[in-house]
């Protein structure tokens, strides 16, 4: 079975204890004990997905060791603070100083993003393109007089003034469009 893998960040202290004092190895497999899948911090291991979030639960001592370990997605449990993240088990990847930390969070994000889309070879120009007419429909009035058409003439404002007789029909018109 093929599952998918992150990465998360997160430190120990000098001597590679976290929190809960267990010793993370510098490389390897490490597994919590008295796992517990629960949204509280206790009982499990935990860390920034892919680095990125809060970083109030990062030790920032000079002599913290940042560890980049790789955690399989289907045991995440996403707690409440920014992109902390608790799991049963993990493999340390990276034990070190903090900019080789983010190096390789760096190179493991660059790893999962999706590939770049390649620009074309040759550029395609539509060169036998050629529009169709463009058409314009209306509703036109019929107005008939005697032998010959005419249009309406516009209302007076306030209906004063002679009114011309308002066709009581209207003809839908398509015309084609020139450019």
């Amino acid at each position: 079975m093929n599952r998918e893998k992150v990465l998360a960040l997160r430190t120990c202290t000098n001597n590679m204890s976290d929190h809960c004092g267990l010793i993370w190895p510098l490389s390897g497999i490490v597994e919590c004990r008295h796992w517990q899948p629960s949204i509280k911090q206790e009982n499990g291991l935990t860390g920034l997905l892919w680095g990125q979030g809060t970083n109030a639960h990062l030790n920032m001592h000079a002599d913290a060791h940042w560890v980049v370990c790789m955690v399989d997605t289907a045991d995440i449990i996403w707690l409440g603070e920014e992109g902390m993240i608790k799991f049963p088990r993990a493999e340390v990847v990276y034990a070190g100083n903090r900019a080789g930390a983010m190096s390789c969070i760096a190179a493991g994000i660059e790893q999962h993003s999706p590939p770049k889309p390649e620009p074309p070879a040759d550029s395609v120009i539509a060169a036998e393109f050629t529009p169709k007419a463009a058409h314009a429909q209306f509703t036109a009035p019929v107005v008939e007089s005697g032998a010959h058409s005419t249009a309406p003439l516009p209302s007076p404002p306030n209906g004063i003034g002679p009114q011309a007789a308002q066709p009581s029909n209207a003809i839908l018109r398509t015309r084609e469009i020139e450019f």
